[in-house]
């Protein structure tokens, strides 16, 4: 729920529409029916708990920065639960380069899944990877991810080390020092995108690191979040209504930060190759700790593994 000193601020201009209207015209009608009579996540999911799997692609941009659509690699992939019973969020990371079967297809990298069938094939190689049963898949669109970091004024997140590469097959130009960086939309997609001289797993803890920034963010600017709202359905590629976001937001921001747990999925190289598999001796325990329970098979069971192949 938002908070009472939010709302007393709002009071105070005259009513939420009238705030609205004057300072954020830009907000829905969601958004001011959530201020007044906000509705539970669980109402709006009409469920207690949501499984979804996040993509961001390789989109590619022409030299004047305007996104070219193409069938490309999903660059990150992340099973992600939203419970909202037990109030908690947990994310897996699957490293792009893990070696997989599936039937009817060839081994492949998990990432190469996308660009062959779209989600629907993104979904089913990580419902068989995983054993666990995607309920909706959101596909973040790159050119809104960028519009709404800028909204909120740039994330600040600190860099390990300077990030530095230019990639001219998809028109990115990553120039983020070594430090603290306030980053804009341009910047940010950079940073979460940069893989030149790292590895998945450093990938992934800069996602992750940009991840729970944005969500500080948001916190400490809750104005600037809201009026975001109209970028935050085609960010999720309608995976989401607009009720479900400001559920969402509204639910996210107020969970304490132990409540938000992000890890990767257990790999192991794989011999002879610059791939990675699946270390199955470690996949159910992971599962177990983010709170996410396998319903389509044992999570144990090499099937859908390149090695498993006779």
């Amino acid at each position: 729920m938002l908070h009472g000193s939010w709302l007393a601020v709002w009071a105070a201009g005259g009513t939420v529409l009238g705030w609205a209207n004057a300072n954020a015209p830009k907000l829905t009608q969601a958004v001011i029916h959530q201020t007044i009579a906000p509705v539970s996540p669980q109402k709006s999911f009409k469920a207690d708990r949501v499984t979804v799997l996040l993509l961001g692609c390789d989109d590619s941009f022409s030299p004047d920065g305007k996104l070219i659509k193409t069938n490309t690699r999903s660059d990150m992939m992340m099973l992600a639960q939203i419970d909202l019973a037990n109030r908690r969020i947990s994310g897996c990371s699957i490293p792009r380069d893990t070696l997989m079967h599936l039937s009817g297809e060839q081994n492949r990298r998990i990432n190469q899944f996308h660009a062959l069938g779209g989600e629907d094939l993104s979904k089913r190689a990580v419902e068989t990877l995983t054993k666990v049963k995607i309920d909706r898949v959101a596909k973040l669109d790159s050119v809104q991810f960028m519009e709404i970091v800028n909204m909120l004024g740039g994330v600040e997140v600190d860099s390990p080390k300077d990030l530095e590469y230019t990639d001219r097959s998809d028109g990115l130009y990553i120039r983020v020092k070594k430090g603290r960086n306030r980053l804009n939309g341009y910047q940010a997609l950079g940073f979460v995108r940069f893989r030149h001289d790292d590895d998945d797993l450093a990938r992934q803890r800069r996602q992750r690191e940009f991840m729970m920034a944005m969500r500080d963010k948001m916190k400490q600017d809750p104005t600037a979040a809201l009026q975001a709202v109209d970028h935050l359905v085609p960010l999720f590629g309608g995976a989401f209504t607009q009720e479900e976001l400001l559920s969402l937001f509204q639910f996210g921001t107020s969970l304490p930060g132990q409540n938000i747990k992000l890890t990767g999925w257990p790999v192991r190289p794989f011999p002879g190759s610059v791939e990675v598999v699946t270390d199955r001796s470690k996949t159910a325990q992971i599962l177990a700790d983010l709170g996410i329970t396998p319903t389509l098979g044992d999570p144990a069971s090499p099937a859908p593994d390149a090695e498993a192949r006779p």
